[in-house]
């Protein structure tokens, strides 16, 4: 078998990259962290949600798994459990999540492994306030030669996907 891939290095300054770009994107998307499996891009995530949690920038963090429906679907319904109570309605649930998405900014929302960017439609505000930060592997460059780039999910979401490299001093 292969050596198994070592995460990359990453310090404050790919930290500070990643709150820079959500700045910019405020109000227009969402910023995703693309690069090869086994990179780091999840733990970059996840150190970044804990850093700016902790640091109060964000009331709450939200982690979701986006590496299929069902997981992505049980993951939101913890979320509109966790803003709205548990009633047992799914449709109520789902309701006064995204009602709490929309009327409040001091909330991230980070989306892991995400493999499909389709299945997160439904789960993002279309008035988003807050933040969305998405970790994906990015598409072989065949993939992405091939892409539409007038597909209007990336006119929504608009913010270019970012190496971790780019980041890093």
């Amino acid at each position: 078998p292969r050596e198994p891939r070592k995460p990359r290095m990453f310090d404050d300054s790919s930290l500070e990259a990643i709150a820079e770009r959500l700045r910019k994107a405020r109000w227009s998307g969402m910023v995703v962290l693309g690069d090869d499996s086994g990179s780091g891009r999840s733990e970059v995530a996840l150190a970044f949600a804990h850093e700016h949690l902790n640091a109060g920038t964000y009331d709450r963090v939200f982690v979701l798994r986006g590496t299929d429906p069902d997981r992505l679907e049980q993951d939101y319904m913890t979320l509109a459990c966790l803003v709205a109570g548990d009633t047992g309605d799914r449709g109520y649930l789902r309701r006064k999540a995204l009602e709490y998405l929309e009327e409040n900014d001091r909330w991230l929302i980070v989306f892991l492994a995400v493999v499909d960017p389709a299945i997160l439609l439904s789960f993002v505000p279309w008035r988003n306030r807050g933040h969305t930060l998405c970790t994906t592997t990015m598409p072989d460059r065949q993939k992405a030669e091939s892409h539409d780039p007038h597909d209007p999910w990336l006119k929504y979401f608009s913010v270019e996907p970012t190496r971790l490299e780019e980041g890093a001093s």
